[in-house]
């Protein structure tokens, strides 16, 4: 729920909620393969960037399912981080 003055609460407590989640529940699930690239400049099937783009993205899959809305109003700084409330 948005809140009055800026923030949200939570319907659930922030430690139990994956960043993740609350990506893919306000944009949906996120792309299977990641290109740094607009349009396809590969002259081979194989493009040079992919092992680097595969790994970079599960990194970030594994960082935002490993970190709760919880860790992150902690590292802002918010007093109330396990209340659910996104707003200090």
């Amino acid at each position: 729920m948005r809140g009055i003055g800026g923030g949200f609460s939570l319907l659930s407590p922030a430690s139990t909620l994956r960043c993740m989640d609350v990506l893919v529940a306000l944009d949906g699930p996120l792309p299977e393969h990641y290109c740094l690239f607009e349009r396809a400049v590969c002259a081979t099937r194989q493009c040079g960037f992919k092992g680097l783009c595969d790994e970079t993205a599960a990194k970030m899959r594994a960082t935002l399912e490993g970190t709760t809305i919880a860790d992150l109003a902690r590292s802002f700084g918010c007093a109330n981080a396990e209340a659910g409330s996104a707003k200090d």
